[in-house]
């Protein structure tokens, strides 16, 4: 019985490794179709190359161990509603017992429930414009981070305003994205890359959301010409390659690569630079965050002054414009330099990442890995300050989401993260191509506690605003004028 069990679970195994590598078969003959052998070849040999240092690291940390306990776990926060404004009245608490987190998770919850009513109207507008539509976002997510969790929300508001959204993601991540977003309670569709625009051609609209997508969906509109066609634009992808290279101009020719695309951008930042590069205009629709998830709650250890500061941080080494290097080298400077007084905590990267042995690590520090939206809300209700030294960013959404659950942050100038940073009022805005001012600012939210405490408070209201409802009627009426 036994023998016959194991047989039995070496071929699930077996059949599960072919099903597998017949998906990146597939997707292999794709890039091929799509951007040659020489791109193919260049993208096999980066990732062989990745994939070696990662096995390397791997090893080495199971052989040495690491020192100082720099790996932590961190688990899920659920959506159960933070405390309610009057939960502290006419309990037997005093107001002196309070903490000063006490007041920023019923700050939190005010200003959660005073967007309600707003996001109800925008919904109800939405149902009434918009109910019965069909809208496909192609978004082959493959990784965790920001944008994929932002065009999930986008897809939910739309559902709750009667739109049928789906998402399409592609064969070869299927195993991948479905482990890491269970109980989705979003239609998605599983395809390759060469049955996407015939998948299309059965709805009102198909949303691309990154350069190689544009090119997916464009055919569809020579076989449904009243098929709206939009590019939901979170970043300017060309500043991620060197100038001249293939990815750079794949990059750049997608936002004028069919005429009548609907490039919707979220900050004036991303449409200016469209403009000034391609000469083309944008709608803005606006950001959003997931503000059901993102404000504070009570916590699970206690806070400041019981323990010292935690600082933040997302270190990921393999994405230079994200600053890794100065980051872990500022974060090196003030832990040595006030040891006692602050706790280093980083996520965003795997700890067997190639790239993280190259970065300062002679300090006292812990890693979280890469982590869950979930996750990330954990780690944030839980600490203090976000730094986000990146040379720049459209938006900065990790930050804003630092800001909901009541950080006090510092955010790079360059880019469109004006559209909720206010400089001394919300957060801190640095150059952050002067390394001297990103340390300045770090040491003082450390050791200004007045400043840290209001920029905190004043973070909260501002972030509440950014729910999703609002961008997605606006992308509704962007892609159909005619029903506004």
């Amino acid at each position: 019985m036994t023998g016959s069990r194991r047989s039995t679970d070496d071929s699930i195994q077996s059949a599960s490794w072919l099903e597998s590598a017949n998906r990146h078969i597939h997707y292999g003959f794709s890039l091929i179709r799509q951007d040659g052998w020489a791109y193919f070849f260049k993208r096999l040999y980066q990732f062989s190359i990745w994939q070696g240092k990662h096995a390397y690291q791997s090893l080495r940390i199971n052989l040495t161990g690491h020192r100082n306990g720099q790996l932590i776990k961190v688990g899920d926060i659920h959506l159960t509603p933070a405390l309610e404004p009057q939960n502290f009245e006419g309990s037997s608490t005093s107001p002196a017992s309070i903490s000063y987190h006490d007041n920023l998770v019923l700050q939190g919850a005010s200003s959660h429930q005073q967007s309600i009513i707003e996001r109800e109207r925008i919904t109800q507008q939405g149902q009434a414009l918009f109910s019965n539509r069909r809208v496909l976002f192609v978004s082959p997510i493959r990784v965790l981070g920001g944008g994929a969790n932002l065009i999930i929300l986008a897809a939910k508001a739309m559902q709750r305003m009667g739109v049928d959204a789906q998402i399409l993601n592609l064969n070869v991540h299927r195993h991948w994205f479905e482990r890491n977003y269970p109980d989705l309670n979003l239609p998605v569709v599983f395809a390759d890359i060469e049955d996407v625009s015939r998948l299309a051609e059965n709805f009102d609209a198909v949303i691309a959301t990154s350069n190689p997508t544009v090119a997916w969906i464009a055919p569809a509109s020579g076989k449904r010409p009243d098929l709206a066609l939009g590019y939901y634009i979170q970043d300017y992808e060309p500043y991620f390659y060197s100038a001249g290279t293939h990815e750079f101009q794949k990059a750049a020719a997608s936002y004028t690569l069919t005429p009548n695309l609907i490039r919707m951008v979220t900050t004036p930042w991303l449409a200016d630079q469209i403009e000034i590069h391609h000469h083309v205009q944008s709608t803005i629709v606006g950001a959003h965050m997931d503000t059901d998830l993102f404000q504070p709650r009570p916590r699970r250890d206690p806070s400041w002054p019981e323990r010292p500061l935690r600082v933040t941080a997302m270190i990921r080494p393999t994405t230079p414009r994200r600053n890794p290097k100065m980051t872990m080298a500022i974060l090196k400077q003030a832990s040595n330099m006030v040891p006692s007084l602050i706790q280093v905590q980083l996520f965003g990267c795997d700890p067997a990442d190639p790239g993280l042995a190259s970065l300062e690590q002679d300090f006292a520090w812990q890693l979280a890995g890469e982590l869950r939206s979930t996750q990330v809300a954990n780690l944030f209700n839980e600490a203090d300050i976000f730094v986000d030294y990146s040379d720049f960013q459209a938006l900065g959404l990790t930050a804003l989401e630092a800001m909901a659950t009541g950080l006090a942050v510092i955010v790079p100038a360059n880019g469109g993260t004006n559209v909720y940073a206010q400089h001394e009022q919300n957060c801190l805005v640095v150059d952050t191509h002067d390394q001297a001012a990103c340390s300045n600012a770090l040491r003082r939210l450390i050791e200004d506690d007045g400043l840290r405490l209001r920029l905190q408070a004043n973070a909260i209201s501002t972030a509440a605003r950014f729910f999703a409802e609002l961008p997605a009627i606006n992308m509704l009426k962007a892609l159909f004028p005619e029903m506004k």
